[in-house]
């Protein structure tokens, strides 16, 4: 599961897809792959779309608490 010498945590995100990381000096390591459904996109918010921006988020958040022990931690990245 998670990494106890984990000097950074990254999650990258496109849409609907997330990879949770740890960096350490030795190298990056990929802990866990979130994949979310995303409706095709249309012009302004609709609550589809809202629905599951929300909850590709929440797993995200739910995945990194998961996956990353923050105390060793210098720093987190998340990018898109």
């Amino acid at each position: 599961n998670s990494i106890g010498k984990t000097e950074i945590g990254a999650i990258i995100m496109e849409e609907g897809l997330a990879h949770i990381c740890s960096v350490t000096p030795t190298g990056v390591r990929v802990l866990s792959k979130i994949e979310v459904s995303m409706p095709k996109r249309k012009i302004g918010p609709t609550s589809k779309s809202e629905k599951s921006i929300e909850k590709f988020i929440n797993k995200c958040v739910e995945g990194m608490i998961e996956f990353i022990k923050f105390d060793p931690l210098k720093a987190i990245i998340i990018g898109g």
